[in-house]
């Protein structure tokens, strides 16, 4: 008797550690989705994906810290957070963008992000929230944007 093969939705692949991935074609590269450990999420992450490429105008501009908003919201949406947990998103977004500016995330240096935290910490902010807090924002834009073929590397 042969051995039934698991029928996955196109684009989902078993990933070698449990769990499922998304694998979608981005400017013609290959890009992989988060291990999830459930099919519908990778396949939820490859329809973000597809409404992405949907906007041409979005895949072909470089992206800007300004414009990786849009990515973000998205991907709030996506997950069903909360009202407070996209105002908590959106202040620190906010925050970012009034001390950095809006810079290309793949121009996005080391000396930048000393400046930002300088600055913050002249504004008696805790050096805990800086990091933990809008840094941590900075880093969940950067994983979104490389998850999806936006940017080739991590700058931070």
């Amino acid at each position: 008797m042969q051995k039934r093969k698991d029928t996955l939705p196109p684009r989902v692949r078993r990933h070698s550690s449990g769990g499922y991935r998304g694998v979608a074609v981005v400017a013609g590269r290959r890009a992989y989705g988060p291990t999830c450990d459930r099919v519908e999420d990778a396949v939820a992450w490859l329809d973000a994906i597809d409404r992405l490429q949907c906007q041409p105008h979005l895949v072909d501009e470089p992206l800007t810290l300004g414009t990786a908003w849009q990515l973000l919201a998205g991907d709030l949406a996506d997950a069903a957070a909360a009202d407070g947990t996209v105002v908590f998103y959106r202040r620190a977004h906010h925050e970012l963008l009034a001390v950095l500016g809006d810079v290309r995330l793949d121009r996005l240096t080391e000396p930048a992000i000393r400046l930002y935290i300088d600055r913050r910490k002249r504004r008696g902010v805790s050096p805990h929230t800086i990091v933990r807090k809008e840094l941590g924002t900075l880093r969940r834009i950067v994983r979104l944007a490389m998850s999806c073929g936006r940017l080739g590397r991590d700058p931070l």
